[in-house]
């Protein structure tokens, strides 16, 4: 089973980390981003399931949809 992120951010060094942190803002930085968002499905064409799934959820915390969708469903019962 592969690691989960919290497992590999665990395991990482102090100067992973910063990298990590860094890379991780950059995507931030760009996933708030219009042209980006727009051009993502052709971006991640291909990549890794989980890298895809990552790169998403970023995307929709830089637009507020997953705030969004929340709202919409808070009266939901499951």
């Amino acid at each position: 089973m592969p690691m989960s992120l919290a497992d590999i951010l665990e395991a990482m060094s102090a100067t992973e980390h910063k990298r990590w942190n860094s890379w991780n803002d950059c995507m931030r930085e760009w996933c708030r981003r219009d042209d980006f968002r727009s051009a993502l499905p052709l971006l991640v064409r291909g990549e890794d399931p989980d890298f895809v799934a990552y790169i998403r959820r970023i995307a929709d915390e830089a637009t507020g949809e997953h705030l969004i969708i929340a709202d919409i469903h808070k009266d939901t019962l499951i």
